[in-house]
């Protein structure tokens, strides 16, 4: 099967809250990723847009590896 993707496509494995499911979901074009604002993330089975907090993320799994160590 070929790929379409390249290097510079941006993606999460997030909880989609159309398909009630985890799916993939890259990151919509013209868009930058800051951790200081909301970044939009595309679902890419029902092409649900979904706000996503990256610094949330940044911050959950710091607190993960602190407690792993």
């Amino acid at each position: 099967m070929a790929s379409n993707q390249t290097k510079t496509d941006d993606f999460l494995f997030l909880f989609c809250k159309n398909c009630w499911n985890y799916q993939k979901f890259q990151l919509s074009k013209n868009q930058e990723q800051t951790l200081s604002q909301k970044t939009t993330f595309l679902c890419l089975k029902c092409n649900l847009e979904q706000n996503v907090d990256l610094e949330k993320i940044q911050n959950y799994y710091e607190v993960l590896n602190e407690h792993n160590n």
